[in-house]
């Protein structure tokens, strides 16, 4: 199960029934309390209509792409989480070092075989930093030693 992030709603009554619910493919959970209401999964959101009409997008939180990542190249999820955390404050469209790093995981594309649109992507970039990390390049981020550390202090 994955928590959603609601990311617009058009009215209070879907805030209300969006938040703090969890989400499986198929669960129609998301959907009590609407006549004709579906739902259709389309890049990395949930898109709810009534009908033909459109009721709100919901987006997955960037903690499942972190977990996704981590399983797929065995890489501590508390350690993505952390770097997340620490180098953009969980802003998948940060930009810092005066334009040069980029994303969730301030990437440096102009240095690393990365175009700016996966540094932006969540799921990309995640994929993109746990694949660094599993061929020992936790160096390339300046809070790599800081979050192992912490991860550390955690078990």
């Amino acid at each position: 199960m994955h928590l959603l992030s609601p990311a617009w709603a058009s009215a209070p009554k879907i805030d209300t029934l969006i938040e703090g619910i969890e989400y499986q493919p198929n669960d129609q959970t998301l959907l009590y309390g609407l006549p004709d209401a579906s739902i259709l999964e389309e890049n990395g959101s949930l898109v709810l209509f009534q009908g033909n009409s459109l009721v709100g997008r919901f987006y997955w939180t960037p903690e499942k792409y972190l977990w996704e990542a981590s399983i797929k190249y065995g890489v501590d999820y508390d350690l993505l989480l952390c770097l997340a955390q620490k180098e953009s404050s969980f802003n998948s469209l940060a930009i810092g070092d005066n334009g040069l790093a980029k994303g969730l995981f301030q990437i440096h594309t102009d240095k690393h075989s990365i175009n700016d649109e996966c540094a932006f992507d969540i799921k990309c970039s995640a994929d993109w930093t746990a694949q660094k990390i599993k061929e020992g390049k936790g160096y390339l981020w300046t809070t790599y030693k800081s979050c192992l550390i912490k991860r550390n202090q955690n078990r």
